[in-house]
């Protein structure tokens, strides 16, 4: 975690100014919203944050030291960003450049502004904020609105993210829509799924859409949502969009995938498993899509209640879909799930199909599918009893989500370096570090489970043993409520030897019998 908070700081450090009472505020503030390691790609939400008393009323003062004219032009300035453009603020105050060269002169003059590369800035994003604040409310929408319209009229690429910022806040909400779906677009096509997710949960928040807008807004945050870290806002969306709207078969499908594989990040095994089932038909004549799904049915350590020999028809299935698409990333999804699915069941075939993928360069040339398969693999092979092969998987998992800048994954890492940690016997500090993967904060709910078996485990094995015994009951009870088979059977089995050394022997045969049972439905017996 240390790497995560060296990267906070520098963002909070910058928007604070290097002021140290403020960063520290600043940072405290940052942590109770959100996980450290989901911060550095999050810098929007410094704009959101309430500026401490002590740095508002410096900065006020300093502002009413300016006449009205220089105060007039550095609120249209705090309107249009950090660094405003010198042209962009003379049309937007209709000022001429004398005008506004003296407003900046002043600005910089009493320390409200600083010059970086040639041009004035706001020394920090509080002082910036206090400024905004100072300008009242309809006069900011206008200046929004002003701003909008001078960035159309700038020469070069239309810049979407910005007028989609302007527009919104200038309540001008066809223009915003627009503009953010292009923003969402460009932001996707850069591979910066979490800008896109925000920029569509932000359209769709508009209340009077039209429907064929609003659906095509659903089916690209159903796309872009999955690594974007907007899986909780995401889903209710996806969830009305499927129980109001009657659509075609291909969207309806796309859409169930994509709620399924929400679902399922979330921590909700059976849910998103059902629904991505039932997602199966509707794709039929989309072969891509389809062996995208199907690969996702053959995972056998996530749902109770399906036989592997099930999730081994899937693998077939989605193997013939992929070669029906001929698209060479379907295909390496697919052999990703063949892999998967071998490994768990303890096939030594899984480890030549696991070597063969991490040689191929369409793996290696898509980092965030390298790093999931890598973490996933780790995993199922500790499942297996194979450290030395999970540290490895590991390491490259890590490399190739650090490649990526791949924040979805972070708590994975940590869960799966944890687990590594676990089983080779490195204990110190270990059940410390658990804790923030089970919190509400944590950015990967459907790993919160594992987190909190190993916890239970620990605790089973260095006490106290009433909270292990605690901790493994709510780890079934949550893990039947939800239908995840891989925590489920593997806590009812601790439970049952703690239970024993408790001289519990009923509780103890009536949690093993019922693993077992589990284990029998399976069908998986390693």
């Amino acid at each position: 975690m240390e790497s995560a908070n060296r990267a906070v700081r520098l963002p909070v450090r910058v928007a604070a100014g290097g002021i140290p009472f403020v960063v520290e505020e600043v940072l405290r503030t940052l942590l109770e919203r959100l996980p450290a390691s989901v911060i550095p790609g999050r810098s929007d939400v410094l704009a959101e944050l309430a500026v401490p008393t002590v740095l508002r009323d410096v900065v006020l003062r300093r502002l009413c030291s300016l006449d009205d004219a220089a105060r007039e032009i550095l609120g249209a300035a705090a309107v249009i960003g950090m660094a405003p453009d010198d042209g962009v603020l003379a049309e937007v105050t209709e000022r001429g450049p004398a005008q506004i060269a003296r407003a900046l002169g002043q600005a910089q003059a009493v320390g409200l502004l600083h010059e970086e590369d040639g041009r004035c800035r706001f020394r920090h994003a509080l002082a910036r904020q206090i400024v905004y604040e100072s300008v009242a409310v309809s006069g900011r929408r206008w200046l929004h609105l002003r701003t909008a319209r001078a960035l159309e009229s700038v020469a070069g690429p239309r810049p979407v993210a910005r007028l989609a910022h302007h527009f919104r806040l200038a309540g001008q909400t066809t223009e915003f829509v627009g503009n953010a779906e292009a923003a969402a677009d460009t932001a996707l096509s850069h591979g910066n799924d979490a800008t896109a997710a925000r920029f569509l949960l932000q359209a769709l928040e508009i209340g009077e859409l039209p429907r064929e807008l609003r659906v095509r807004l659903a089916v690209k945050l159903g796309r872009v949502a999955v690594d974007g870290l907007a899986h909780a806002q995401a889903v209710p969306i996806l969830e009305r969009l499927l129980a109001t709207e009657p659509l075609p078969a291909p969207l309806r499908g796309e859409l169930r995938f994509a709620l399924g594989r929400l679902l399922r990040q979330q921590g909700e095994a059976r849910a998103g498993y059902l629904q991505i089932e039932g997602a199966i038909d509707d794709l039929a004549d989309r072969p891509a899509l389809l062996g995208r799904a199907l690969a996702v049915l053959a995972a056998p350590e996530t749902v109770v209640n399906r036989h592997v020999s099930e999730h081994t028809a899937r693998c077939e299935q989605a193997e013939e879909a992929s070669r029906r698409s001929g698209d060479r990333d379907v295909d390496i999804a697919v052999r990703i799930a063949r892999a998967s699915l071998l490994l768990e069941q303890g096939d030594p075939g899984s480890w030549r199909l696991i070597d063969d993928l991490l040689r191929d360069d369409g793996l290696r040339s898509a980092p965030k599918e390298h790093a999931r398969a890598c973490l996933n693999w780790a995993q199922g092979a500790l499942h297996i009893g194979r450290l030395e092969r999970a540290q490895g998987l590991l390491t490259e998992g890590r490399q190739a989500a650090d490649q990526a800048e791949y924040l979805r994954v972070a708590d994975v890492v940590e869960l799966v370096t944890a687990a590594v940690d676990r089983a080779a016997g490195r204990w110190e500090g270990l059940e410390h570090r658990l804790r923030p993967l089970e919190g509400a904060a944590a950015t990967f709910a459907a790993g919160s489970l594992d987190s909190r078996l190993m916890r239970g485990a620990l605790l089973a094995a260095t006490g106290p043993a009433e909270e292990a015994v605690a901790g493994l009951g709510e780890v079934i009870a949550i893990a039947e409520r939800v239908g995840a088979v891989w925590p489920l059977i593997s806590a009812r089995m601790t439970l049952s030897r703690l239970l024993l050394t408790l001289d519990d022997a009923v509780g103890a045969v009536g949690q093993a019998t019922a693993g077992l049972d589990q284990v029998r439905a399976k069908g998986n017996w390693v």
